[in-house]
């Protein structure tokens, strides 16, 4: 897993290298997300 700084602001989520950076490694779009549910089989945290 790698460490990543997140920013969230009206329908765009930015992810960065970490909060010293200031060009973002790639923003999504919300407006096109749907819900997901999370995956019990597996055997590592956070994984849908």
């Amino acid at each position: 897993w790698k460490q990543r700084w997140f920013t969230l602001y009206r329908h765009e989520l930015k992810y960065f290298k970490d909060k010293m950076f200031e060009k973002p490694i790639r923003t999504l779009d919300l407006r096109a997300c749907s819900a997901v549910q999370f995956d019990y089989s597996q055997d590592r945290i956070n994984c849908f």
